[in-house]
């Protein structure tokens, strides 16, 4: 029978008591708050995580149609199918993950753009020869981004940048200025916004903009660089050969030729952004000045956004 060894001897002398959980880990240890700094921590089994701790993103599932046995294997689904029919490289995929049970497959792209382009390709593939075999399933779902907002001139009503912002996508939080290090408002804003979804294909926010005459700029995490006239990647406008009408935003033919209008702003035809509707400058008009100072001098966010987004609405990153 074992027996278990015997303690050190101590020289008479009893040992100390170390309360549990703060076993010192020799000379020079310090005792701190942070579990981490004594390695790795213990949780107990009644500890309560609320939200989705790994959460998934830029996921689509290969769940397989046929019999387990005829399931491709992945040296195909990922060299055939993603990188030699639809063009995508080894670089482009983070993790393809086998199901269990010989399901099929979870592709993961390292970029929301990259499966944006999946979604947008598969459509030419899904009834071909080895893409027959898999129904397609979006796993992650429209994700909130942290949405950068630029203009060089402080002057563009935000409340304008509101209209414009609600005709692509969802608003999530108020609209807040960027500042330096000395509080100085830099001309920025931020928002967090919920992008729209067309066919699963994620539809983004264009890097570039106008309010009237004011040029704006828009970029966040993952946001791909297209084209302002195409709307097209891999080049900018200053080297597109389409041409585009800036009045009406219909390709085909030059503004001198128009003899429609569209809104930059709201979106509509029949108006300049100087006559539309939802314009701040419109909108204000009929205010005595001395209302109208009343309700701007104070530059502060809180005042200045009031009542143009849900109060208490639900913000979340993810």
């Amino acid at each position: 029978m074992q027996t278990a060894p015997e303690p050190p001897s101590t020289g008479g002398q009893q040992p100390t008591q170390v309360p549990q959980g703060r076993q010192d880990s020799g000379p020079g240890h310090t005792s701190s708050g942070n579990a981490w700094s004594r390695g790795s921590p213990s949780f107990t089994s009644n500890t309560s995580y609320s939200g989705q701790a790994f959460k998934r993103r830029n996921v689509v599932r290969f769940r397989h149609r046929g019999a387990k046995e005829e399931l491709p294997d992945r040296r195909y689904v990922i060299r055939e199918l993603l990188c030699k029919q639809m063009g995508f490289q080894p670089s482009n995929i983070l993790a393809v993950i086998n199901l269990p049970d010989r399901q099929g497959y979870d592709i993961s792209f390292k970029l929301m753009s990259d499966l944006d382009r999946f979604w947008a390709s598969f459509t030419r593939f899904r009834e071909e020869e080895g893409w027959s075999k898999f129904s397609f399933i979006p796993i992650s779902k429209p994700d909130t981004v942290n949405v950068t907002i630029i203009f060089w001139n402080e002057s563009v009503p935000h409340q304008d940048i509101v209209v414009w912002l609600r005709r692509h996508c969802d608003l999530m939080s108020e609209l807040t200025k960027t500042r330096d290090e000395d509080g100085i408002w830099t001309g920025g804003w931020k928002v967090l916004v919920k992008l729209h979804q067309h066919q699963n294909i994620t539809q983004h926010l264009p890097n570039s903009f106008f309010i009237g005459r004011e040029k704006g700029v828009c970029f966040y995490a993952g946001q791909p660089r297209k084209c302002f006239k195409c709307g097209k990647t891999g080049h900018l406008a200053s080297a597109c050969t389409m041409v585009k009408c800036n009045l009406c935003g219909e390709v085909g033919h030059v503004s001198a030729n128009c003899q429609v209008i569209r809104c930059n702003l709201c979106g509509k035809i029949g108006h300049p952004h100087r006559d539309c509707p939802d314009a701040w400058h419109n909108i204000c008009k009929d205010f005595p000045d001395d209302d109208l100072l009343e309700g701007t001098d104070d530059l502060e966010e809180d005042a200045l956004l009031s009542g143009l987004v849900p109060t208490g609405a639900s913000v979340s990153t993810g």
